[in-house]
């Protein structure tokens, strides 16, 4: 933790003194540098014109001339070099449209929660009002009372949701990206003829440098803005990057962070010029991810508004590096959670309305789920990717598809994200010649002609996170679990092993493992998990 603090002030510090020597540089001769920065950013011409009669300027006069061609070239220079960074990136794996489907096929949407738990949705059964639209939405198709995710952060839940495939067969980890052998269902549809796109408001993880724009047409991830430019600066990530200077400056959100609402609008504007064929579309809302920051009235609508000038989780991170959060503190934290999550859930249900004033909600597979949950202290851990319990792995998902899934249906039985891409395309009658791993959930709902399907193990990965204080379990190494005949079996890199009965304690506060019975439970499934 200290050499992360102390290699960030020396970077901070060396760029502040390559700044100013670069700043005496340049503000020494004007001259000789104007014609540089003017070649390749002629749209700055107005900002660094010159006086009429630069001969009869005063001195004071030239000065701020020189000063407003200086500002206005380092805006060129960082404005350019963005906007040409996000040219190069949408253009990575980016797929042309071939021909249209032969047959007519359905659109595809998949919108991910990001940060959404089951626990804390009134549609699985929480006491407050979080999601309306959800439940709604239950009642026009499948609802999934037991899904779980496969990894408990964005990057590997997510390309295990494009490919059907685990975690650790991808080697992403928190530095590495999706590998590019599998293929992912967007490459698939594109190779059938759906038009692609994809809208991320998680632009950290969940972005196309770590492989999840691959087999989109069109992928917005980061959209240039002010602080998209400053986040190229090393000194400004370390600057912004400090709570306090935060809290100094009223920033209270992520820099990473695009609203749900942008979201929607891309999408719907999308919508109005896509191709005259099927589409696959994926939107990823983050405004559920701490820090929790909705707009009025959710703000306060589980209790009093968080006070914005003070973060005691901090942004992004975890309260583990300063003192535990009082009871006080995490119920503040749970109103403020709840508040974004309905929401979010407010904007789901303005995104479905506006496919039915499209005209497109009828002839569109919707699929709704997270990819994570979220943990608030119930094993004394705040957030999400530090260990394997259900709060972070028990997740939502729904799906509806009008004349392919029946109305009200809600599945009991335990499933894993990692069968959704392989029910997408059963759902559309499509065999893919490149296949993807995975079984099809539509056996659970009795979808005719479906064969049942034998209950199989339920897997899921975290990777290590190296940085965190040794009372993390995943600091000593990568975990993995197994879900099986109601158990849930979390093993750490050491071999120590938790046993618990979501079936009688949901919140997994008693570990079986002491019992012998528990003990005999545990060896079989030990044994199923090294065989996965």
């Amino acid at each position: 933790w200290m050499l992360q603090v102390i290699h960030k002030a020396a970077a901070a510090v060396l760029s502040a003194g390559v700044a100013t020597m670069v700043a005496r540089i340049v503000c020494g001769r004007p001259d000789r540098w104007e014609s540089w920065w003017r070649r390749p950013f002629r749209w700055v011409a107005g900002l660094t014109a010159q006086p009429p009669a630069r001969e009869q300027a005063s001195a004071p006069s030239r000065d701020l001339v020189d000063r407003r061609r200086l500002l206005a070239g380092c805006v060129g220079i960082l404005g350019g070099s963005a906007l040409a960074s996000q040219h190069w990136l949408r253009s990575l794996g980016r797929f042309d449209l071939g021909p249209p489907p032969s047959r007519q096929l359905p659109n595809v949407l998949l919108v991910v929660l990001d940060t959404v738990r089951a626990a804390s949705l009134s549609t699985y059964g929480y006491g407050r009002p979080t999601s309306p639209n959800l439940q709604r939405l239950a009642t026009e198709g499948v609802c999934f009372e037991r899904a779980f995710s496969t990894a408990p952060w964005t990057l590997p839940s997510h390309a295990s949701l494009f490919t059907g495939r685990y975690p650790r067969e991808l080697g992403v980890d928190w530095t590495s990206p999706m590998t590019g052998e599998c293929p992912t269902l967007a490459e698939i549809l594109a190779r059938l003829g759906y038009a692609t796109v994809g809208f991320a408001g998680n632009a950290l993880y969940c972005n196309r440098v770590f492989g999840l724009g691959r087999g989109f047409n069109q992928y917005e991830d980061v959209v240039p803005s002010m602080s998209f430019i400053a986040s190229c600066s090393e000194i400004d990530r370390t600057m912004l990057g400090n709570e306090v200077v935060r809290n100094a400056l009223g920033i209270q959100d992520l820099d990473v962070r695009r609203n749900v609402e942008a979201i929607n609008a891309s999408f719907l504007r999308w919508l109005e010029d896509a191709p005259d064929r099927p589409f696959f579309a994926f939107l990823n809302y983050f405004d559920a991810h701490s820090p929790y920051l909705p707009p009025a009235p959710f703000d306060s609508m589980f209790g009093p508004p968080r006070p914005r000038h003070t973060q005691p989780f901090p942004l992004g991170g975890d309260p583990a590096y300063g003192q535990p959060l009082s009871e006080d503190e995490i119920e503040m934290e749970r109103n403020a959670y709840d508040g974004a999550v309905a929401y979010v859930d407010q904007q789901l249900g303005r995104l479905l309305d506006g496919l039915d004033e499209r005209g497109r909600r009828q002839e569109t597979l919707v699929i709704v789920l997270a990819d994570h949950g979220e943990e608030f202290s119930e094993h004394g851990i705040m957030g999400h990717s530090k260990d394997l319990y259900l709060p972070l792995l028990h997740v939502p998902l729904l799906i509806s598809a009008p004349g392919r899934t029946p109305v009200g249906k809600r599945v009991a039985e335990p499933i894993s994200l990692r069968d959704v891409p392989a029910t997408v395309l059963d759902l559309l009658e499509v065999s893919a010649k490149d296949g993807l791993p995975g079984t099809s959930l539509a056996p659970f709902w009795g979808a005719a002609g479906a064969t049942p399907v034998a209950r199989s193990p339920i897997i899921s990965q975290a990777n290590q996170i190296k940085r965190l204080p040794a009372r993390f379990p995943i600091a000593r190494g990568d975990m993995s679990s197994i879900v099986l005949d109601g158990h849930h079996l979390i093993r750490d890199c050491d071999g120590c092993e938790e046993l618990y009965d979501i079936e009688a304690d949901c919140w997994e506060l008693q570990d079986l493992r002491k019992s012998s019975r528990g003990a005999k439970i545990a060896a079989e499934l030990g044994k199923r998990l090294d065989r996965a």
